[in-house]
């Protein structure tokens, strides 16, 4: 970039644009790294049960580029222990949060869609729970 004249240190308004200009232009993917859209084009998820279709609804959406889990909840230790491993080795970090109470992560205001995988007896009450929400929920089960 060309100094104005006038003043050792002042850059011209022509230098400037084009300095910014170029900037703007950067698609935001280039941002966000690695080939994933940036994180205000990601849809944030929460899965609430992990035992027998769970884990294979959640790893469908771990394929998704737009799309991250950030909370599962079970109530069963071992299968929470389970699901929160699984997200954070996916995603290579210790971002995912553990819930045993399924009302303390939708009450959550970073959690875009909540994906629900429990026995047929619970899925009443978790969707009616989630129901009075903004976020959309996804389940799998007659209410």
């Amino acid at each position: 970039m060309k100094l104005n004249s006038g003043s050792p240190s002042a850059v011209s308004r022509r230098d400037f644009l084009k300095v910014a200009g170029a900037a703007a232009i950067v698609p935001s993917r280039a941002w966000a790294g690695s080939g994933r859209p940036a994180a205000s084009n990601r849809i944030t998820m929460g899965v609430v049960g992990w035992g027998m279709m769970g884990p294979s609804n959640t790893k469908n959406f771990l394929a998704e580029t737009d799309c991250q889990v950030v909370a599962a909840c079970d109530l069963h230790k071992d299968h929470l222990q389970t699901a929160v491993g699984t997200i954070n080795t996916h995603y290579g970090n210790q971002d995912c949060k553990a819930y045993r109470d399924f009302r303390e992560m939708i009450a959550r205001d970073d959690i875009d869609a909540v994906m629900i995988a429990v026995p047929d007896q619970w899925h009443a009450l978790t969707s009616t729970a989630k129901s009075h929400l903004p976020a959309p929920f996804a389940s799998s089960r007659p209410l």
